[in-house]
């Protein structure tokens, strides 16, 4: 049977939760069928410990893709901007 091929998108912006944010991206990490991709759109400025976290992630992973919106824009709007 061929595997499924598809994206985890995941959306994070500067009032998120840094741990609750590590704690997200670790639960796709940790699924039984890995994406092909994992992308954050980032909505926006964010804090320097939550860029060095998603940077740490995409040195880590190479299938871990970090989208930085110059601005906010809500969090379905940067979703669809980094649609694959």
């Amino acid at each position: 049977m061929e595997q499924i091929k598809f994206s985890a998108l995941v959306s994070v912006y500067k009032n998120d939760n840094l741990a609750h944010l590590k704690e997200a991206i670790e639960s796709v990490l940790s699924q039984t069928l890995m994406p092909d991709e994992i992308v954050v759109a980032v909505d926006g400025p964010i804090s320097d410990d939550m860029r060095t976290l998603l940077e740490k992630y995409a040195e880590k992973y190479g299938f871990f893709r970090n989208v930085f919106l110059p601005e906010n824009i809500g969090r379905g709007a940067a979703l669809n901007k980094v649609l694959p």
